[in-house]
């Protein structure tokens, strides 16, 4: 499992580069309250970038769907598009 979350999260890096700003990859790995983990992989220029509490002050529900559906964009063209969703709300 730890492989493959590595291997996706490596995918998604790549794809993150050349759509957003950055020059390198950060990978946070955080799980509280229950047993489960979410993997942050984000685009980062610093150090500071890797404080959560900045990371989404005052973007837009707007602007998170244009930039969700860049990502899945750069991800399609990366050849990972079978398993990217369409844009839109995700399935429940």
């Amino acid at each position: 499992l730890r492989d493959r979350l590595f291997e996706v999260a490596q995918g998604i890096g790549a794809a993150l580069l050349p759509t957003f700003e950055g020059d390198r990859v950060g990978l946070v790995i955080a799980g509280y309250g229950v047993p489960h983990a979410h993997v942050h992989v984000y685009p980062t220029l610093s150090i500071g970038d890797f404080d959560q509490s900045r990371l989404l002050r005052g973007v837009t529900p707007e602007r998170l769907d244009a930039d969700a559906e860049r990502l899945r964009a750069s991800l399609r063209a990366a050849g990972h598009g079978r398993h990217v969703p369409g844009p839109g709300p995700l399935p429940a």
